[in-house]
């Protein structure tokens, strides 16, 4: 999933990592992407991400803010890691 970091070209924009999280804890990194944006983080949420979750969580509508990413009731997030793909590669 992650690029090697020779593989990485030093002129293109830095990519940060979106993952799902709960309580801190890192379950899945979903990708990388440029945009650091609400349209970052849902392009991608594509792929089925149902068992991760509760089903209270499932039930609750997502709520999405600027800092924290798409919320799940309170133990679960959708967002940025505040890593970037720079910084993950080998």
């Amino acid at each position: 999933m992650t690029r090697n970091r020779l593989d990485i070209p030093t002129n293109t924009s830095t990519r940060f990592q979106v993952a799902v999280i709960r309580n801190g804890q890192t379950l899945e990194v979903l990708g990388y992407t440029a945009q650091k944006t609400k349209i970052g983080i849902y392009n991608l949420m594509a792929k089925d991400l149902t068992h991760h979750f509760t089903e209270s969580e499932l039930n609750t509508d997502f709520i999405y803010s600027a800092k924290s990413g798409f919320t799940f009731g309170s133990d679960i997030r959708i967002g940025f890691t505040g890593k970037t793909e720079r910084e993950v590669a080998v």
